[in-house]
């Protein structure tokens, strides 16, 4: 393969720039993300267990403890096939293939079956707040779980027809280390115009598609809750104050504290989820308007790039045990007990 990966607007990229790179800022990056994010949600599990399961939300947020636990345990182990692929040069086995492929796809599919699930907690939050007296209806615990359900079958019937098509399959390829031009076998992803296609499928309808609408509702649904708790304090203000609504000012609002802790914990979420995802977005993008980067010897770049973005994107599988630790009080007293007991 030729070292200079890619010529683009007068700039050359070599390969082992972008190799140095991955060493000394993309593995130890993601390694202590992937980390962080097993760690704060076993501890969202543990926590969560005591809490209880009251309200349907209570699955959601279990649900998505234990998504973002799987998310980040596939991304530590797609870093540790990194590492001994560059370690284990002579091995039979591919480990680069195997964690971009198999281990990387389920990865995907687990980062936006989280996005789907904050968005459906979101969803709920703010039915809460404007169908106070019909949420048990509309959002039942069997109504939840379906919902759940669906999440998952949705993606996993894009990933797993890919995981299968890219099977391992043994390939012939020149040994590097005899000096007799002789041939070895290595277990490497075969990967077709099929699978090819079914990725692009997969990029069109479960990336630009369903993630994209999750997080508009993500969005929609955190602001219009924001709005109609804002609405419902000035009216109880109005009453206070013996004052019509329309002269009662915006800071003049009466929001409860726990009106107010909600509010925090839904905008940051929302805030926090949407500016990791959008580097993820734009390296998508960019690899589908971009031809030259869906060629065979651009695949170090563009597995770079991705790599670059799941740097953010992965951060959204532990952002939500700090988010409830800073406003959920019985959160924070579990988890010091925890701490404490175990320490």
């Amino acid at each position: 393969m030729n070292e200079k990966i890619l010529t683009y607007d007068n700039q050359l990229v070599s390969r082992n720039l972008i190799e140095f790179l991955e060493i000394i800022f993309i593995i130890p990056s993601n390694f202590l993300i992937s980390m962080t994010g097993m760690l704060a949600n076993l501890f969202n599990v543990m926590i969560l267990t005591r809490l209880g399961f009251k309200q349907s939300m209570s699955y959601g947020t279990m649900a998505l403890s234990l998504t973002d636990l799987m998310v980040s345990s596939l991304q530590w182990m797609s870093e540790l096939c990194y590492v001994l692929d560059s370690v284990l040069q002579d091995t039979a086995l591919d480990f680069m293939a195997l964690g971009v492929f198999p281990i990387g796809w389920m990865r995907y599919a687990g980062l936006y079956i989280s996005g789907w699930i904050t968005a459906l907690i979101a969803t709920e939050r703010c039915f809460c707040v404007v169908f106070p007296f019909n949420v048990k209806h509309i959002c039942s615990k069997s109504i939840y779980a379906l919902a759940l359900f669906a999440i998952y079958i949705i993606y996993l019937s894009f990933v797993v027809p890919i995981i299968v098509i890219e099977r391992l399959t043994w390939h012939q390829v020149a040994d590097s280390s005899s000096h007799n031009s002789s041939m070895k076998y290595i277990l490497t992803v075969f990967v077709d115009d099929t699978a090819i296609e079914l990725e692009k499928l997969f990029d069109s309808v479960c990336v630009f598609g369903l993630a994209l609408l999750s997080q508009i509702i993500l969005i929609v649904s955190t602001f219009y809750m924001v709005y109609a708790l804002r609405s419902s304090s000035r009216i109880r203000t109005s009453l206070l104050t013996y004052k019509p609504v329309s002269e009662t000012q915006e800071n003049q609002s009466s929001l409860s504290l726990k009106e107010k802790k909600l509010i925090i914990v839904a905008v940051r979420l929302a805030v926090i989820i949407l500016a990791c995802s959008v580097p993820r977005y734009f390296v998508i993008a960019i690899f589908a308007m971009v031809p030259t980067l869906q060629e065979k010897d651009n695949l170090s770049l563009v597995l770079f790039l991705f790599d670059v973005s799941d740097i953010f994107f992965n951060v959204n599988c532990f952002c939500t045990f700090f988010v409830y630790f800073s406003v959920n009080r019985n959160f924070k007293r579990i988890f010091l007990h925890l701490v404490c007991s175990k320490g």
